[in-house]
């Protein structure tokens, strides 16, 4: 906010994890609750531009849907099979497809592909321009997360930790690897992040593996956890949150391990720190943003990863995955509020009611307005200006 403002446990985040075929759901039985919503002054409005509705409300336990915007369209999905394109400025619906499937992972792009997959391993791809369906693979495993590629090469990351390679054009399968998935895991997968000549994943053992894109082959791997403590539970170390690029690096965070910079084509740790985050990060202006797993929103200079500051006012409150540009940081919980907090000390500066059933899927931003898909099954495009 420095160039607007000059003058003036485990929760529900964890979602579910898995062990020999059990779940167990985090959060609602919590004794002290969320924490309550915290005054502060407002320094920024935060306007709804449009609102659209997508489809059926997201599952009562687990979603792994988000919006993606690209090239000025933001596309999105629902459960219960609804695929829509949106004009990003006027929330103008350019087409909707209904897939006779629910929909558990998505939305990926892919070149002139939209990608969406389910529980069944099914993954589809659609035409971009209108939303027509042009393949359909079968995958080994649920999809649990967007797919993405580029438009040669489509991969999936799938629960039963397969990383399958297709071609973009047909849908033929061109290779696949295994990796490690421990008894216990969160349930869901990262995104796979594709670039011209690799791909790389992240593991439900902690780790983070390079492939070169067209044939597989091995490139590096990096270990970001150890499994610690005797019981599975403390041994659990997986990363389900978004890898994130920025020009050469990467970075990433994970659960009971570490956030981390590394050099993209060699996987050299630039730096490591210790700290569990169901969440990917977000990066701006040589900040990095992460939510912890006590729902504490932490800052870090993103050359090195010193502590800058920490925001402990919205604790248990189910925050999503921050979104960060300009000068501010946004965060939504699953009471249905969205947080805009100052990049430059994590001083509260804003807040709105996105809606009462809550807001669980990671947003996403053009850098001018921030896309939310909330539980209640709408789509709705916010802009930030200050007061």
């Amino acid at each position: 906010m420095k160039q607007w403002l000059a003058t003036k446990r485990i929760t529900a985040a964890m979602a579910l994890v898995l062990l020999s075929g059990c779940s167990w759901f985090g959060g609602d039985d919590d004794e002290s609750g969320p924490a309550p919503l915290a005054d502060f002054e407002s320094l920024v409005k935060v306007d709804r531009v449009w609102s659209k509705g997508i489809g059926g409300s997201a599952d009562d336990y687990f979603s792994g849907l988000r919006p993606v915007v690209a090239d000025g369209v933001v596309y999105a999905a629902s459960s219960d099979g609804d695929v829509s394109a949106f004009q990003s400025t006027t929330g103008e619906r350019l087409w909707e497809v209904e897939l006779d499937v629910s929909i558990s992972g998505g939305v990926g792009i892919a070149g002139d592909k939209v990608l969406v997959g389910n529980r069944k391993g099914q993954l589809f791809a659609l035409n971009r321009e209108d939303g027509v369906q042009l393949w359909q693979a079968s995958l080994s495993s649920e999809v649990l997360s967007p797919a993405a590629g580029n438009s040669r090469i489509v991969v999936a990351q799938v629960h039963d930790g397969s990383i399958v390679a297709l071609n973009a054009q047909t849908g033929e399968k061109i290779w696949d690897r295994s990796t490690q998935v421990p008894r216990l895991s969160l349930y869901g997968n990262s995104v796979p992040q594709v670039s011209d000549d690799a791909v790389v994943v992240a593991t439900a053992d902690g780790k983070l593996i390079s492939y070169e894109l067209e044939r597989g082959a091995f490139n590096w791997e990096v270990p970001l956890a150890s499994p610690r403590g005797a019981s599975d539970l403390e041994k659990l170390s997986d990363i389900d949150g978004q890898i994130l690029r920025v020009g050469e690096v990467f970075y990433v965070s994970g659960y009971q391990g570490s956030v981390a910079a590394l050099s993209r084509t060699s996987g050299r740790v630039l730096w490591n720190k210790t700290l569990s985050s169901f969440h990917g990060p977000a990066v701006a202006n040589n900040r990095l943003f992460v939510v912890d797993d006590n729902d504490q929103l932490r800052c870090l200079r993103s050359n090195g990863g010193l502590d800058l500051w920490t925001n402990d006012q919205m604790q248990r409150r189910g925050l999503t995955a921050p979104v960060a540009f300009a000068d501010i940081v946004v965060v939504a919980d699953r009471e249905g509020y969205m947080h805009v907090l100052s990049a430059e000390d994590g001083q509260m500066v804003g807040r709105t009611k996105v809606d009462g059933s809550g807001v669980r899927a990671p947003m996403t931003t053009d850098g001018t307005l921030i896309f939310v898909q909330d539980d209640g099954g709408d789509l709705s495009a916010y802009r930030i200006t200050p007061k």
